[in-house]
C-alpha cells in the first residue's frame, strides 16, 4: 500500500486531475460524507468555502491510496483503508468525498478532506505528512493482510525502494 497525501488548494487543477478520463478509463465519485455537493468541482468549491472564514490558506487534504499492483481491494477494504488513514491524519468526522480511477483493471482512490474544523473555525494541523501516511498505510497492509510495500522509513539507508 502507497499513501500520499498532502494540504492543496487551486480548485481549478484538482478539479481537471480527479476528473481526468485520458488517463483513467473510468472515473466515479463512490463516497461523499458531510457535504452537499455531488459534482467534483462543486465539492472542491464547497471544501474551499469552508476555509473563507479562516487564515487557512490549504483547506483541503488530498490523499491518493494505492494498493499494490496484485492487490484488489473490496468496497470494505477499501472503505476501511480510507477510516484508518483518516485516524492517523486526525480527520475522523471531516467532511470528505472519494474518488475511484480505474485503469487496465487497477484501481486506486483520491480522497480529498475539508481540513476546517467547523466548530472552532481553525484548520487542523497538517504536519508530518509523509510519516502519518507511511503509518497508515503500514497499518493498513497489516490488517487487511496486504503484501508490504517497502518505503523511505522501512528501507536501511542507500538501499533502493
Amino acid at each position: 500500500m502507497i499513501i500520499n497525501g498532502r494540504s492543496r488548494r487551486c480548485v481549478w487543477w484538482w478539479s481537471k486531475h480527479l476528473q481526468d478520463t485520458e488517463e483513467n478509463e473510468r472515473v466515479r465519485v463512490v463516497k461523499i460524507e458531510g457535504l452537499g455537493s455531488e459534482e467534483i468541482h462543486d465539492l472542491l468549491c464547497e471544501i474551499e468555502a469552508q476555509g473563507l472564514g479562516t487564515r487557512c490558506k490549504n483547506p483541503m487534504w488530498i490523499a491518493a491510496i494505492n494498493p499494490g499492483p496484485k492487490e484488489h481491494l473490496t468496497e470494505q477494504e477499501r472503505d476501511r483503508a480510507r477510516e484508518i488513514l483518516e485516524q492517523e491524519r486526525g480527520l475522523t468526522g471531516q467532511p470528505y468525498f472519494l474518488v475511484e480511477h480505474e485503469k487496465k483493471g487497477w484501481k486506486h482512490w483520491h480522497v480529498v478532506y475539508s481540513r476546517i474544523d467547523a466548530e472552532h473555525m481553525r484548520a487542523i494541523p497538517d504536519g508530518l505528512d509523509a510519516k502519518v501516511c507511511h503509518a497508515a498505510a503500514r497499518k493498513i497492509e497489516i490488517e487487511l493482510g496486504l503484501e508490504k510495500v517497502i518505503g523511505p522509513y522501512d528501507r536501511e539507508q542507500g538501499t533502493p525502494r
